[in-house]
């Protein structure tokens, strides 16, 4: 192994390594667990009557915030080894022997769900705040919508999955590449999902930029019609529109800032080769944290 790490390279600590990035993962579930279940039991059994018609899209993107949580600190708990396109699963499912070409389709597919929620959230919203204008009006045609958003999402990662290298072929070229790689890369079955970042990088830059683009439209149009289209109204139906509609934006932008970040940071880094270890396992620990925020603020609104 010492033949491949230069001697410029700087040591990895024990901060850096795969085994406190499990104890940390796994420390941090149990307390981020019950927190995101609490939020869970708030909007299907606190939620105000006012709110039955936004109660179950917002259930449904709680329950994906949820589930991709547990995926990244229990279930999948991934290991990157940047800047290759490549680590190590260290969760249950690896446990249990669920192929790592299965947990990634299970990985990706449920992070993009965090923005086809997004979307469903703020296309209701949208649907229930304007009056006349540009909207779905028919429940099937919103129903298409919704499940095209969440096709979408499980469907993009295909091309990556169907480029997949040959694995010993793949390590010995990346390997070449690497200037100081860590321990981990020869003391654990490194899965490699690309030797070239350029494919991932495009179709991870336009799921996201398609999600975003149709939030952005359906917050514009919300926005202008609370501003300009709602004087008529009381103000008092005016303020609590407004305030749910800042609730909704609080409550989605949360957990998808949080996991969108690091996302586009690892893009960069696997397209530029700049890297720090420690951080790129600690970015995607912080949704959990995120959970602390969201649910006191949400728990104040419904009760």
């Amino acid at each position: 192994m010492n033949s491949f790490i230069s001697s410029n390279c700087p040591s990895h600590s024990y901060y850096d390594s795969a085994v406190f990035h499990q104890i940390f993962s796994y420390s941090l579930s149990l307390i981020t667990a019950p927190i995101n279940f609490y939020g869970v039991y708030l909007i299907m059994f606190k939620s105000d009557k006012a709110l039955k018609n936004a109660k179950w899209v917002m259930l449904n993107s709680q329950i994906w915030s949820t589930l991709v949580s547990l995926l990244l600190t229990t279930f999948l708990l991934p290991f990157l080894v940047l800047p290759i396109v490549g680590g190590r699963a260290l969760g249950v499912l690896t446990h249990l022997g669920v192929p790592h070409i299965f947990q990634v389709f299970i990985g990706f597919g449920s992070i993009a769900q965090i923005g086809s929620s997004m979307v469903i959230v703020f296309e209701n919203q949208q649907n229930h705040v304007v009056t006349n204008g540009m909207k779905l009006k028919s429940k099937w045609s919103r129903n298409v919508f919704a499940v095209f958003n969440k096709v979408i999402g499980f469907t993009f990662v295909i091309p990556i999955i169907m480029q997949l290298p040959n694995q010993e072929i793949a390590k010995r070229n990346v390997l070449r590449k690497m200037q100081c790689p860590p321990p981990e890369f020869f003391n654990m079955d490194i899965f490699i999902l690309a030797e070239d970042s350029s494919l991932i990088s495009w179709v991870v830059s336009l799921m996201l930029s398609f999600y975003i683009f149709e939030a952005a439209f359906c917050i514009l149009h919300c926005g202008y019609h609370l501003i300009v289209k709602t004087r008529k109204l009381s103000n008092r139906t005016r303020a609590l529109q407004k305030k749910f509609f800042i609730v909704v934006c609080i409550q989605i932008f949360t957990p998808f800032s949080i996991i969108g970040l690091p996302i586009c940071y690892l893009v960069f880094s696997v397209s530029t080769g700049h890297h720090n270890q420690r951080n790129s396992q600690q970015y995607f620990n912080e949704p959990d944290e995120s959970t602390l925020f969201f649910e006191h603020y949400l728990h104040d609104y419904i009760t």
